[in-house]
């Protein structure tokens, strides 16, 4: 058992020469490792995330990457570049995030403790929650938007397919109650996204709205939203064709649904100077939890413990039409404003393409989750968004009679709440079996294994293929989506992480550049090492995957590393080695 893992492959280290020194002047460590072993496009960009970029397994703190950086043959950890929201923070204590103890960083959290509790989850969060904003005071009393809302009653609903009373009453034992009103509040009175409409110069009427789209399919799928989003009352009825007073209108595009030849409504609300996503605080509608991986392989462990002979299965649940379940308060649906052939309409309900959207549904549904599992004996559960996912035994199902088939105990419990609730959800989106892709990541539950879907994998290779082309430029939005889609498949593939070295400091200070940006050779280098490397890789092996303490350790090695030198000292055998860092050499 070795306490250091070697390079992936032998790292270049130059014309280096190593000295020993003895125990009587030791190398102070710093670090102690131990390891075993166009605007359109730009809008279906940000949906395809739901307006995030999200981690499967934890979040990626934003930070300024430095320069130089080495090549993706050493073992030195990537640091993300100040980005636009890299990732969503999980339900565990952020304070604890550095804290790595016996677990490689380079492993990203892909190291699970079989002693310790379960992380804490979305449901758990909920018990510590601060409550939602409601509308303040200079809302209520805005003379323009409140005199438009009492002329015009029926353009201003709450709409909601939930039954508050019931989800209320589920709740009576919730251990914050302040938190529990605020959402009993927001489904009953409309949620309040956080915003500010009465800035100083922003307009009191603001049209953004744009026509009709040339493409015929997409103008079809409005058409035809248009009546879906009628009948169920998420839109008012058409008041005309020009604004009232305290209106505003975004554009909405028809973006198509990942791996989908559906479209999905989006409405734009980042769209130009006095956006209303501009109007949202965005300090308040960020770190709202996801369960993520490292929750999910904690269940499956703990189901592998206490049933090991037993085929197990994986089973995911997905809520219908999640963010439109929600209602918007009046005062921030008359800047819901939507135009469909030259119609307008009140959108009543919660908007794809809000900044607060995302923050407003993981609430309300991680209270579903604790329902669920505090009330209803779920055993094992994660939300994702608007996916619930866990885990149970292949052969304890349960009939389902709505939909007239057999699914694992906990996926009945969950739908059968949902029903009570009236919360929507289809029978195609209910799936459960081994290996079953779960937020975007194979798990198997009988090998205990993540990995990425054959499909994703090798759309990954060939995207990597195309980065390592010569004479390649890319636009920042590309390098962005990269980046995010690296960091998904580091959740399956973890030493795939150094090849992110010099990909980060390109996009340092480049938020909103329209530049085409280079991909210099180090990137290309990086590129076709993880393609060498995610080739031959199985991916995340949980029983492989277990943290350990020092006293497994068969060698203890602490090493200190500083722009002069690096040191290793060995204890046990009292003997270490040193050496100082190779020169720069400057091509002439």
């Amino acid at each position: 058992m070795a306490t250091v893992s070697p390079p992936l492959e032998k790292p270049s280290l130059g014309p280096t020469e190593w000295s020993m020194v003895t125990e009587e002047a030791p190398v102070a460590p710093v670090e102690r490792v131990e390891a075993k072993g166009n605007r359109e496009e730009w809008v279906r960009g940000q949906a395809l995330v739901e307006g995030r970029t999200k981690s499967a397994r934890t979040s990626t703190v934003p930070m300024d990457a430095s320069s130089p950086k080495t090549n993706a043959s050493t073992s030195t950890p990537a640091k993300a570049a100040e980005t636009v929201d890299m990732g969503k923070r999980t339900a565990t204590k952020v304070i604890n995030a550095p804290e790595h103890g016996m677990q490689p960083k380079y492993l990203r959290y892909n190291v699970w403790d079989p002693t310790s509790d379960f992380t804490p989850t979305t449901a758990d969060w909920t018990e510590m929650a601060t409550p939602l904003s409601r509308p303040p005071l200079s809302e209520l009393v805005n003379p323009i938007a409140t005199k438009t809302i009492r002329e015009y009653p029926d353009l201003f609903k709450v709409i909601t397919p939930i039954k508050v009373d019931i989800f209320e009453s589920y709740l009576s034992t919730h251990p914050n109650q302040p938190f529990v009103r605020s959402i009993c509040e927001g489904l009953r009175e409309g949620f309040w996204p956080w915003a500010d409409t009465t800035k100083p110069d922003y307009p009191a009427i603001n049209d953004q709205a744009q026509s009709t789209p040339a493409d015929k399919g997409k103008a079809q799928f409005l058409k035809d939203q248009l009546e879906v989003e009628l009948t169920k009352g998420r839109f008012s009825p058409s008041f005309g064709t020009d604004l009232l007073p305290g209106m505003y209108s975004m554009p909405i595009y028809a973006v198509p649904k990942p791996n989908s030849s559906d479209f999905r409504l989006v409405t734009d609300q980042s769209y130009g100077k006095h956006s209303l996503n501009s109007m949202v605080k965005h300090e308040s509608v960020t770190g709202y939890p996801l369960d993520n991986l490292v929750h999910f392989g904690e269940m499956l462990l703990d189901l592998q413990r206490k049933k090991p002979d037993q085929v197990r299965v994986a089973w995911k649940s997905d809520i219908a039409e999640a963010y439109r379940i929600l209602p918007m308060h009046p005062l921030w649906q008359i800047k819901q404003i939507n135009m469909i052939e030259g119609k307008r309409y009140v959108d009543r309900c919660n908007a794809f393409g809000g900044s607060a959207s995302g923050a407003l549904f993981i609430a309300v549904n991680s209270l579903v989750a604790w329902i669920a599992k505090r009330i209803k004996g779920v055993s094992y559960l994660g939300n994702y968004v608007d996916d619930s996912s866990g885990c149970g035994l292949a052969d304890d199902t349960v009939f389902y009679e709505p939909y007239q088939r057999s699914f694992p105990r906990d996926q009945v419990i969950l739908l059968s709440l949902w029903d009570e609730l009236g919360i929507p959800h289809k029978e195609k989106k209910q799936v459960y079996g081994s290996p079953l892709t779960v937020i975007g990541i194979n798990v198997d539950a009988n090998n205990l294994s993540f990995t990425l879907p054959d499909e994703a994998k090798v759309r990954l290779m060939e995207e990597l293929k195309w980065w390592c082309r010569s004479g390649g430029k890319e636009r920042l939005r590309r390098w962005f989506q990269m980046g995010g889609w690296f960091n998904w498949a580091l959740n399956a593939y973890p030493l795939l992480r150094p090849a992110l070295n010099n990909f980060y400091p390109k996009l340092k200070g480049r938020r909103d550049s329209p530049a085409l940006i280079w991909v210099n050779k180090s990137i290309r280098d990086d590129f076709a090492w993880a393609m060498r490397i995610l080739e031959n890789s199985t991916g995340v092996l949980l029983l492989k995957s277990l943290s350990w303490g020092l006293e497994d350790a068969t060698l203890l090695i602490y090493c200190d590393a500083c722009p002069a030198g690096m040191g290793f000292w060995y204890p046990k055998m009292r003997i270490g080695f040193y050496s100082p860092t190779p020169p720069i050499r400057i091509r002439s």
